[in-house]
């Protein structure tokens, strides 16, 4: 697929090493076939993982002793929530440089927000799914989504987070523990389906399909248990 949209290559860190390069190319219908390539450092990548299974360590020992407090002051009593937190905001510095080239990229286009929306969720969507059973919580830091180019739901849910809250589009994760499955709600109009918080209406984004915006399957509205899991800064 020729890009009608090349994003260029951005790295992370910007001082030389031994990189993994990988290449994304999508396009969502009606808008700009697109381009970009991380270059995710050797270095880094070690050190996202052994960050991640720290944390995956200390947060187990601590709720298992019943003291997440110590995690951070809006933490407690929602461990999936405190689990997200952390996992986004650990790797945020990954992916800045990312973040930033896309932003910019849409800057240029000018396209509206559900437009933007559908072009970053087909973005998340063309990664392939895999299951990361050895990784902490049983989630792939979203840099390494990018990066490694695989990952499961609530893994590219958080990358999808990333990418909506970085152009200003409020979106929130919603987890369903009967379907163990993680979608993004985007708060855009929609002609599809949406799920009430905090007096807005979210449209469902499928991460880990090809679907529009706004479908869910009605397989997973029956029964209905999806519950929001904000992802907030922890001090």
């Amino acid at each position: 697929m020729t890009p009608e949209l090349d994003l260029g290559t951005v790295q992370y860190p910007r001082f030389p090493e031994t990189y993994d390069t990988t290449e994304h190319l999508w396009r969502a219908a009606g808008l700009a076939r697109t381009r970009i390539a991380f270059d995710h450092g050797h270095k880094a990548i070690q050190t996202l993982e052994a960050d991640h299974l720290f944390y995956g360590r200390q947060i187990e020992r601590a709720y298992q002793r019943g003291s997440d407090s110590q995690l951070g002051t809006n933490c407690q009593g929602d461990y999936w929530s405190c689990v997200y937190s952390i996992v986004f905001q650990r790797n945020a510095d990954d992916l800045e440089p990312l973040l930033n080239r896309i932003s910019q990229g849409l800057e240029d286009q000018r396209w509206t927000a559900v437009q933007a929306t559908r072009w970053l969720l087909r973005f998340v969507q063309d990664i392939p799914y895999r299951i990361p059973e050895e990784h902490a919580f049983g989630v792939l830091p979203p840099a390494l989504v990018v990066s490694q180019n695989w990952g499961d739901c609530d893994s590219k849910s958080l990358l999808l987070l990333h990418l909506l809250r970085r152009v200003g589009i409020d979106a929130q994760i919603t987890v369903s523990r009967i379907h163990k499955h993680a979608m993004v709600g985007v708060f855009v109009p929609t002609t599809g389906g949406t799920f009430s918080y905090r007096n807005r209406d979210y449209a469902w984004a499928e991460t880990t399909s090809n679907a529009p915006l706004g479908w869910i399957s009605p397989e997973m509205l029956l029964p209905d248990d999806w519950q929001v899991t904000p992802v907030r800064h922890l001090n």
